[in-house]
């Protein structure tokens, strides 16, 4: 068997059917094909890498999406390394061509994807899973809306096939559980439903899910800027690009490697 790496994973929500901690190993080479050769990352991630790499084996459907995207993180970095370069990045304080503070930055930037911060309240029974919105929070609509953070089967939902102008509202139809009066079939009906709601109305349902889930792993990181040593700060979307490090990342993680070794055979001695 080849060598891989395996480490301990903490979940941040509470499952009655997943242990609160699982180990999670590195994926092989054939995985990694299997998420090459296919056209979406969730998709092949949740029904057919995880499941080979967490023991012991959980309903991986059912884990919360800020934890299936700390967990893509994780096993990101157990499989190829902590480095991630991004080709831009916005300085606050460096000076644009305007002569104003602020630029965008198109150069190389390596950075150390365990140095993302998580998401979390002070208080871990104060990370909701649901949340209702009343007619009281409407402009228009004269409904109760009932709202459940993701999961990952409703991920699997994300890239249904819709006309353009229906697709970005996907997600957060997702996430509604109910709404008082109608009874949905299946994800479409919800989607017409939002797209034909006021876009006030529309909004105040997007705006509530941002507000009670925004749970988990930054998409943003914030670092001193190289030209000018201000505050910069880049996007780290998780997506295709993410599980491809560039041969610099893992030069990097070769020496981190290497560094952690000597140090472990120095403590023996």
């Amino acid at each position: 068997m080849p060598l891989l790496m395996n480490e301990e994973h903490t979940f941040l929500y509470t499952y009655e059917n997943i242990p609160p901690t699982v180990t999670l190993s590195s994926y092989t080479t054939g995985m990694e094909q299997l998420r090459v050769s296919s056209d979406n990352l969730n998709k092949v991630m949740i029904n057919s890498i995880l499941p080979q790499v967490i023991e012991p084996k959980i309903p991986i459907k059912e884990l919360y999406e800020p934890d299936f995207f700390l967990l893509l993180r994780h096993l990101r970095i157990l499989t190829w390394g902590p480095f991630y370069t991004t080709g831009a990045w916005y300085c606050q304080d460096c000076v644009n061509d305007d002569g104003l503070k602020g630029k965008l930055v198109f150069k190389d930037k390596q950075i150390n994807l365990a140095e993302i911060p998580v998401i979390r309240p002070d208080n871990d029974e104060e990370l909701k899973t649901k949340v209702i919105l009343t007619p009281d929070d409407f402009i228009f609509l004269d409904a109760t809306v009932d709202m459940h953070l993701n999961k990952c089967k409703d991920i699997l939902l994300y890239d249904i096939k819709l006309p353009k102008d229906r697709q970005d509202l996907v997600p957060i139809a997702a996430s509604i559980s109910h709404v008082s009066g109608l009874d949905f079939v299946d994800i479409r009906e919800v989607v017409d439903w939002l797209y034909n709601l006021s876009p006030a109305d529309a909004d105040t349902i997007k705006f509530a899910y941002k507000d009670a889930f925004s749970i988990g792993l930054s998409s943003k990181y914030n670092f001193t800027c190289p030209e000018c040593g201000g505050r910069a700060l880049c996007s780290v979307p998780v997506n295709d690009a993410y599980f491809r490090p560039s041969r610099s990342d893992l030069q990097e993680w070769k020496k981190l490697l290497r560094a952690q070794k000597t140090n472990v055979q120095s403590n023996k001695q």
